[in-house]
């Protein structure tokens, strides 16, 4: 099968390429500049991705298109200046990408959201597919309005759209907050997270790729919007414990009411980073599980996922 990959040079991209070339399709990795070049791949220079970006040429004879580029979180948390950046790559430049690929016959269509477009936390209910939407930040705004230009692009078309909204991605070179913390452990900085007992969903990088390898077989998945998780939830404490595990140095860790940990990064202006450390955010993966029959690549259940994080780091 041959597979267009945008944003074939990032955490998810690089690994989504070097999984499905293993299953011996051909890849087209599609970069912005000559230094992201994935060695051993088709790599497709497309410069600054936008809406005058022509894909013509690099969708023929394409099955699937696989779109991850993306213009990820900015400092401007809520500025309406910074949604109008974001924008432009995240919903006019997929927009184009969408009609070209209909014009191409590409068969389907999958592109990687957020579940930031559902809303930043949760009160004891998880998040489910037919929820309304609340997205907080402008990269979330951003995400909903592309996928809003796309269900109207593919809608009574031959190609099919799959939708999934992520939440934070784990692995050895995530970027983002998981980056963050895999930085203080490095450095034997304390985090005051001990008291903290949320619930949050993540996503491990190999359980996101096999899903998304999933997706491309999977009739059922066909213009539907997946909420993916690794099927269980984790407190702040027990993911940087994982985060420790992946890294293989245990880290440092103290209680401090999470009131004061609220108080200060208000302070500071880390909104961000309190939504996402600090608040419940839980997702419920059930059409996953059940009507894909999806199964996690290490196939743990929570109990036995606890016990793997308690035991003492190599």
């Amino acid at each position: 099968m041959r597979i267009l990959v945008t944003g074939a040079s990032g955490f998810v991209g690089k690994n989504l390429c070097y999984f499905l070339k293993k299953q011996g399709h051909e890849i087209i990795s599609v970069v912005r500049d000559k230094t992201k070049c994935l060695e051993g791949f088709q790599n497709y220079i497309i410069g600054p991705i936008d809406k005058n970006t022509d894909w013509k040429l690099i969708l023929k004879g394409v099955d699937t298109v696989f779109h991850l580029a993306a213009k990820a979180h900015n400092n401007g948390y809520r500025s309406q200046h910074v949604l109008e950046e974001l924008r432009e790559i995240n919903v006019y430049s997929s927009k184009k990408l969408a009609y070209e690929s209909i014009d191409a016959n590409v068969k389907k269509f999958i592109f990687l959201s957020s579940i930031g477009v559902n809303g930043s936390r949760t009160y004891g209910i998880p998040f489910s597919m037919n929820d309304p939407l609340n997205p907080k930040t402008p990269y979330a705004k951003s995400k909903k309005e592309a996928e809003d230009v796309l269900k109207l692009a593919f809608k009574n078309t031959h190609t099919d759209l799959v939708v999934i909204r992520s939440p934070l991605i784990y692995g050895s070179d995530a970027p983002g907050n998981t980056k963050l913390i895999m930085n203080f452990i490095k450095k034997n900085i304390p985090l005051p997270f001990g008291a903290v007992s949320n619930k949050r969903s993540f996503i491990g990088i190999d359980n996101l790729i096999s899903i998304l390898e999933l997706c491309m077989h999977n009739e059922k998945a066909a213009n539907k919007v997946l909420l993916v998780s690794d099927g269980f939830d984790l407190s702040t404490k027990q993911f940087i414990n994982l985060v420790g595990k992946i890294i293989k140095k245990k880290p440092r860790i103290f209680n401090l009411h999470p009131k004061l940990i609220e108080f200060f990064l208000r302070i500071v202006g880390q909104k961000r980073i309190l939504d996402s450390l600090m608040f419940d955010l839980q997702i419920n993966s059930k059409f996953l599980f059940e009507d894909l029959d999806w199964k996690p690549v290490k196939p743990l259940s929570k109990d036995q996922f606890i016990k793997y994080l308690d035991k003492k780091n190599d």
